[in-house]
């Protein structure tokens, strides 16, 4: 789902999946910064159309902050992460 969303801005290097108490979160590392601004942009503040989610999932709404980090250092995939 993620990558339909944010590689229609570019090439999407990177992601990781979470869930923590604030509910789920997604850090997408692009290639560059514009690639990264131009994204967040266009989707901060937008909802991901019913369609491209799964069909547990009701709604989807996007807010979008830039992370202090760099490069996105995934150490392990599991089902709280991806």
């Amino acid at each position: 789902m993620f990558v339909m969303v944010f590689s229609a801005f570019g090439f999407v290097h990177k992601i990781a999946t979470f869930e923590k108490a604030a509910g789920f979160q997604a850090l997408i590392q692009f290639t560059d910064a514009e690639t990264a601004s131009s994204a967040r942009n266009a989707l901060d503040g937008r909802s991901i159309p019913r369609y491209l989610l799964p069909g547990h999932v009701t709604s989807c709404h996007l807010r979008i902050s830039y992370s202090a980090h760099t490069d996105l250092n995934i150490k392990f995939q599991s089902h709280r992460s991806r």
